[in-house]
């Protein structure tokens, strides 16, 4: 099953996190943040869903170790979304 894709600009982000940039690009250097996605030559934004998880990880008393290797997991499981949206393509 793959997740409801959704898009996020940087100052929803900051929203939904409640987090200045300054915390956000922290956050993403020290991995416990997922990185943005490149939209275009100059837009970014981030999956909301990968966003959603690292808030419920908060909200139930995860340690940085274990956000890390959540962070590190959403990453990859991109590569996973991609392969399954595209299977049916050939």
């Amino acid at each position: 099953m793959t997740p409801n894709i959704q898009v996020i600009r940087n100052s929803d982000v900051r929203q939904i996190l409640a987090l200045g940039r300054t915390s956000i690009d922290s956050g993403i250097a020290e991995g416990l943040i997922p990185p943005r996605i490149q939209l275009g030559q100059r837009a970014v934004g981030f999956l909301k869903h990968e966003l959603e998880v690292i808030i419920v990880a908060r909200a139930t008393g995860r340690s940085d170790a274990e956000i890390k290797e959540l962070v590190t997991q959403l990453v990859l499981s991109r590569e996973v979304t991609l392969s399954a949206l595209t299977k049916h393509m050939h």
